[in-house]
């Protein structure tokens, strides 16, 4: 098994959670004032599931672009860490639009 596959598998479940974790907090933040049902973590990560089932998207030039060995350990590394920071700077940013509601 590549190294790359297990570091994948081990952030999996921290970094889902994360997600799930920040949709939650931009959900209660935004959503449940306007009359919303407030959502719970496992809603949130459902919720999360569907909408990136429904627009996920593929680009297949990246998929068939050839990479060198260190290419292709960059990329997986930057894909690591984007997956990481994204929701983080969502929190952020929700945390200071809310400060002007």
């Amino acid at each position: 098994m590549k190294l790359i596959t297990v570091i994948y598998l081990i952030i999996a479940i921290p970094v889902t959670l994360l997600h799930g974790f920040v949709f939650q907090k931009i959900w209660h933040w935004f959503i449940f004032p306007l009359g919303m049902a407030d959502i719970t973590l496992p809603h949130a990560l459902g919720i999360s599931m569907v909408i990136g089932y429904l627009t996920h998207q593929i680009d297949i030039e990246q998929l068939m672009k050839e990479r060198t060995k260190e290419e292709e350990i960059e990329k997986n590394i930057n894909e690591i860490i984007f997956s990481v920071i994204k929701p983080l700077m969502y929190l952020l940013i929700g945390w200071i639009y809310l400060q002007f509601i």
